[in-house]
């Protein structure tokens, strides 16, 4: 018996305490796990500023903690893109910035770079694959920035332009007013001026019109105020061309529908050389919505230009011939494209023509950069032509295209 009475106490004891244990975690649970909460939230802060010296980084150097010191600069054939001495790439932390910031602009337009494309890594790191990141990139969400697919393009400063054109004896944009957008927006980036670098500053504006910023692209009574061209800017402006007077000629010419006029032919190779220049001739062509998007007229309509300009320089047709040729198809239509043109002019049209006319060009020896995806998320302000923010975006995919053209392979 006194065995039993010295045991049972201490069951009653054990099981007291176990009791007493329970009751408590009850009564105190939700301090616990509120302590427990607090150090799993703040341990990740903790952890990433004993991690960076310099304390957390702000918004703005986001972007360029993607950008390594690995990253190198990609060389085309024989001709590197711009700035290729650099060993640390920090021509590529230039694209990270916005690189309108030194660029004339109002608030009327005022723009960054940034709204137009954010740098990713890796590069394209060749052409064709360039070309097919540009052509089959987008945007996510609308009027987002755009990004190339799977690969990166560069986005340049003026100056770089310039070491680009270089490579060059002239440039040709030929087509519609869609080819005429382009030519503006490239004048632009060569005048680095958003408010009047597409406008004839010499020249009084029409009678109740403003022709600086969007209106170089969508306002008709301004279509010729608008500047296409180098020549006429060295003429009447030179100091404000970034590369000097001395800039490689960039010249527009009106080539609307098949059958192109004689007329049009004849004025377009004036300016054509005969003989083979020391420095290649690049041709930048568009066509389509002037014969509504008929891709046999296009086809037509192609052969017929590079059929005289081969017949008026031989030396285009040997077969070590530098004839750097881009044929562009027309961007994708907005919600004011005029009804009367939707069905042979809409969005499944654009996309269907893309699509024929770039494999058709790719057979043809042609280079093709598709506008379609990049512009399809994209505020269209007349409908048709995607105003200033989308063209400015093509003139950079070209300006890619000419610096990623081997030139030195002639």
């Amino acid at each position: 018996m006194a065995q039993e009475a010295q045991y049972e106490p201490l069951g009653h004891e054990e099981k007291y305490n176990r009791t007493s244990f329970i009751q408590e975690v009850k009564k105190n649970w939700l301090p616990i796990t509120s302590g427990i909460w607090l150090l799993l939230s703040i341990y990740p802060v903790i952890i990433f500023l004993l991690g960076a010296p310099g304390g957390p980084l702000t918004p703005a150097q986001q972007p360029m903690s993607t950008v390594t010191k690995t990253l190198v600069l990609p060389s085309f054939g024989a001709t590197p893109l711009p700035g290729a001495p650099d060993p640390e790439g920090s021509f590529r932390l230039r694209d990270g910035i916005n690189s309108f910031q030194d660029f004339k602009q109002s608030d009327r337009c005022s723009l960054s770079s940034l709204d137009l494309h954010g740098p990713f890594e890796p590069l394209c790191e060749e052409k064709d694959s360039l070309m097919q990141a540009m052509s089959w990139g987008g945007r996510i969400g609308q009027d987002a920035p755009y990004s190339p697919r799977g690969c990166d393009m560069r986005w340049f400063s003026p100056k770089e332009i310039c070491v680009i054109l270089s490579k060059y004896s002239r440039i040709n944009i030929m087509g519609d007013s869609m080819m005429r957008n382009l030519a503006v927006a490239m004048s632009i980036y060569l005048r680095a001026d958003l408010e009047n670098g597409g406008r004839s500053t010499w020249m009084a504006d029409p009678e109740g019109h403003d022709c600086s910023c969007e209106a170089s692209f969508d306002d008709r009574a301004c279509t010729f105020h608008a500047v296409v061209g180098t020549q006429i800017v060295v003429d009447n402006d030179p100091q404000s061309l970034v590369c000097g007077t001395g800039v490689t000629p960039v010249e527009y010419f009106h080539v609307l529908e098949h059958p192109i006029r004689q007329e049009d032919i004849d004025y377009y190779l004036m300016f054509q050389p005969e003989r083979k220049p020391k420095k290649p001739v690049a041709y930048v062509m568009g066509h389509g919505l002037w014969n509504d998007l008929d891709h046999d007229k296009t086809f037509m309509w192609y052969d017929q230009i590079l059929d005289a300009t081969v017949k008026h320089a031989p030396y285009l047709s040997e077969p070590e011939a530098m004839f750097p040729r881009l044929a562009i198809t027309p961007n994708a239509a907005g919600e004011k494209k005029p009804d009367i043109f939707i069905a042979r002019q809409g969005n499944i049209a654009l996309s269907r023509f893309e699509k024929i006319v770039g494999g058709w060009a790719r057979a043809k020896g042609m280079d093709h950069l598709g506008t379609y995806n990049m512009s399809i998320q994209a505020t269209n302000p007349d409908g048709t032509h995607g105003g200033m923010r989308v063209n400015l975006i093509k003139a950079m995919m070209v300006f890619n295209w000419l610096n990623a053209v081997d030139t030195a392979a002639r």
